[in-house]
């Protein structure tokens, strides 16, 4: 059968190249897995990669990610061609390792490996901080989520014994739900309890796993898979775990399983996780967690003594030209505001002139939403010069002035 009579959802390889139609099905991983590791069998060491999809999903990018780099360490050597300008495609090719990138660069819908501690802590933190610009958190979700995020992404560091982890995040505006899918190409969760635990197979490993304290260490509190699938559930969310051979997910309220999923090596068997969060379904962290409430540091490091958050509008990644930019600081100033600021400073030093578009966007929409008691209460500029003060205050002004006549 000729290439063009293949039904574009499969994966199917001809001779040294295999072809892949679909990346937005999480099943095109153990596909493909499944491709190369008969192309091994048969003594191929040389592959090509034929994407012949324009766009991908986290919970594919992610997994595939790893498993390629996997497959290139062992001298297996795999090009990948594409067409697609869908920059988590190219990722694909060589995936980048995060590190300090320019303020507003773009964070979703890539693929960013992350090697310790560190890179893991400012691609979390970037990842979080857009999301604030992006949505207004309903209550308890963002701190959730960075809790889930954090705790997976210190999982693949410190259990996969390969110190490195493989992440991709999407933002539906659509359904509002965040989509995040963190790999590694480590040992995967069956040979990490295997000593102690003793799991019979690779999907029991993983459904033991989740069990609260399993996965305690002597630095850990060990209850990383079982709160992140408390939050999910809780949320409505979707929730997918794979590991050697084993597959569980939650979706819908429904658990399906499945113990035959393919894997590229016993000795690296590699380990995918994949969540959505709703972000406007409210989460009470400390019921997830029996009182333990998540901490967003992101949003903790911005209060200054007395419980205010300060923003420094000068230092604004996305500028003050723009409706746009003006958007992002409402929704990230809101958030602030949710999670428990006693007030939103913002910090006008250093900028000698905003875009009226910025300054409705920004203080005018934040004080309609706000009403004008609370937002006198809970919004504080300081350092304006004149020009600012007049645009900002007419901003306000005319915002508040509607809401007037509309009621």
């Amino acid at each position: 059968m000729s290439t063009e009579d293949r039904k574009p959802s499969t994966v199917f390889r001809e001779q040294d190249r295999i072809f892949v139609y679909d990346l937005k099905v999480r099943n095109r991983v153990g596909n493909i897995v499944s491709e190369i590791c008969k192309a091994r069998e048969r003594g191929y060491s040389f592959l090509r990669l034929e994407i012949r999809d324009d766009t991908a999903f986290p919970n594919v990018l992610a997994p595939l990610a790893a498993v390629l780099d996997l497959f290139r360490e062992t001298g297996f050597e795999i090009e990948l061609s594409s067409e697609s300008q869908f920059l988590g495609i190219r990722d694909l090719i060589s995936t980048p390792r995060f590190t300090l990138v320019p303020a507003g660069a773009k964070i979703f819908s890539r693929v960013w490996r992350f090697d310790d501690s560190s890179a893991a802590n400012r691609l979390s933190s970037a990842v979080l901080d857009q999301l604030s610009q992006l949505v207004v958190f309903s209550p308890g979700v963002k701190g959730s989520l960075a809790w889930c995020v954090y705790e997976v992404m210190d999982n693949a560091l410190r259990h996969s014994e390969t110190a490195r982890g493989y992440m991709s995040v999407q933002y539906h505006p659509t359904t509002q739900h965040v989509a995040i899918s963190i790999a590694d190409n480590g040992i995967g969760i069956f040979r990490s309890l295997g000593p102690k635990y003793r799991p019979p197979d690779a999907l029991s490993a993983i459904k033991m796993a989740m069990d609260k304290g399993v996965t305690k260490d002597a630095d850990g509190i060990g209850n990383g898979l079982f709160g992140l699938r408390k939050i999910v559930t809780l949320n409505g969310g979707i929730l997918a775990v794979t590991s050697a051979a084993g597959e569980w997910k939650l979706q819908d309220g429904t658990i399906s399983e499945n113990p035959r999923w393919p894997y590229p090596d016993k000795s690296r068997q590699c380990t995918y996780i994949d969540f959505q969060i709703d972000t406007q379904r409210p989460i009470s962290p400390s019921s997830v967690m029996d009182g333990f409430e998540p901490v967003d540091m992101n949003f903790d490091n911005e209060l200054n003594e007395f419980g205010d958050a300060v923003i420094s509008v000068r230092d604004w990644g996305f500028g003050v030209a723009t409706r746009d930019a003006g958007a992002r600081l409402r929704n990230y100033a809101n958030n602030l505001i949710n999670q428990g600021a006693k007030r939103v400073v913002f910090d006008f030093a250093n900028v000698e002139i905003v875009a009226s578009s910025f300054a409705d966007e920004t203080v005018g929409k934040l004080a309609a939403n706000l009403g004008n008691i609370e937002f006198t209460r809970r919004v504080v500029f300081a350092n304006a010069n004149s020009d600012v003060k007049q645009l900002v205050g007419g901003a306000v002004s005319q915002r508040l002035t509607n809401l007037s006549n509309s009621n």
